[in-house]
């Protein structure tokens, strides 16, 4: 019996994953229309002139194909001030203060050790869990550490340290990391700096990164895309001030140039932020960015997480604005440690986040203990 329901709930599994992929083919399928939309129109709008010409008892003369063309645009442009994704980016409160929109640049930054990396993996997720698709560009992490994250968000299995050999999983939870990162390609394209062999250094370059965009990138094919992280693409490490100024500019209008492509999904940098000098209200995020002021006026909106390791949670700081602070909006979402997701703070959260406080106190007072 056991082995009949696992059969069971095999089939289940593939066939729910053969319908959002359908599903997915759909929306792929509709948007390409989209894009095919003014094409059409104006040839239609020529095939009409045509024939009126030939009908000369036509009481209503078609519209020309110079009117149909305007028509399309108007259309287009309307088109664009409509959200991309009409459902959730990471979690319900969260979606409420980021507009997700096409052709539209979204600035991510956080300090260093604060989550770059997790919030791109949760987006990435999300995203992937409503069929869209996603591509992940990471200057930091290896694609199989990523997608370990996808795992650990999808299942709460923590397959990256099973791959290190330092937890045991079970014959079941072995078959369902290996069915979702089978999963995980037809939804998220992860491109880490080993997409060109032995040159780890090519995604770090202007260049190299134009290269890759020309490569992967056209419209329509992607939902978003997630770059994690930027000051990595222009040497933030390595480059000297000046050539680090050049390389912003460069890779500012660039990404100016690539949002500005009619149909172009959203683009998520990632971004590191200085800490702020006494209170985060005091100084807007966009002064804060490690030598990334030359992006920060591009962007529609700009985020900054703050995270509070004692209560586990993170909150989300929005300017809709670059110049006034007053325009700053806030949410805050737990953090859920079992699977590195950015969750709703509600009371299944409390249940949690009241025992994995307890546990660190605990730790805590272990430590002390120990040193004395």
């Amino acid at each position: 019996m056991a082995e009949e329901k696992q059969k069971e709930d095999q089939k289940d599994k593939i066939k729910t994953n053969t319908e959002n992929f359908k599903r997915a083919m759909a929306q792929h399928a509709q948007r390409f229309e989209l894009d095919l939309l003014r094409d059409r129109r104006l040839l239609a709008g020529e095939k009409l002139l045509a024939l009126s010409k030939l009908d000369k008892l036509t009481p209503v003369p078609p519209p020309t194909a110079d009117q149909v063309a305007e028509a399309s645009v108007s259309e287009f442009i309307t088109s664009l001030a409509q959200p991309l994704i009409t459902t959730q980016l990471i979690n319900e409160k969260v979606s409420k203060i980021i507009t997700l929109a096409k052709n539209q640049l979204v600035i991510l930054a956080a300090q260093v050790g604060h989550g770059k990396s997790a919030v791109a993996a949760n987006i990435a997720y999300s995203l992937w869990q409503q069929g869209k698709k996603v591509l992940l560009v990471t200057t930091e992490e290896k694609r199989s550490a990523f997608e370990h994250r996808l795992v650990r968000l999808k299942s709460g299995i923590n397959s990256a340290k099973a791959a290190q050999g330092l937890l045991k999983l079970s014959d079941e939870e072995i078959l369902t990391v290996a069915e979702i990162l089978q999963e995980i390609p037809n939804f998220v394209r992860v491109i880490d700096k080993d997409w060109v062999p032995g040159k780890p250094e090519f995604l770090t370059t202007v260049d190299g990164f134009q290269f890759l965009w020309e490569q992967e990138v056209t419209a329509g094919k992607y939902d978003a895309i997630v770059i994690d992280y930027y000051q990595n693409v222009c040497g933030h490490s390595e480059a000297s001030g000046s050539e680090h100024w050049q390389n912003q500019m460069r890779f500012g209008e660039f990404l100016e140039v690539q949002k500005g492509i009619s149909g172009m999904a959203p683009i998520f940098l990632l971004a590191q932020v200085r800490p702020p000098a006494k209170n985060l209200a005091d100084v807007h995020v966009k002064d804060r960015l490690w030598g990334a002021q030359s992006i920060a006026f591009r962007a529609g909106q700009m985020v900054e997480l703050v995270v509070d390791w004692d209560r586990f949670l993170t909150t989300f700081f929005v300017w809709k604005s670059r110049d006034d602070n007053n325009s700053r909006s806030k949410v805050t979402c737990g953090y859920d440690i079992d699977r590195n997701a950015y969750v709703v703070d509600d009371w299944a959260f409390s249940l949690k986040q009241k025992v994995w406080i307890e546990t660190r106190q605990r730790e805590n007072v272990s430590e002390i203990l120990e040193k004395d």
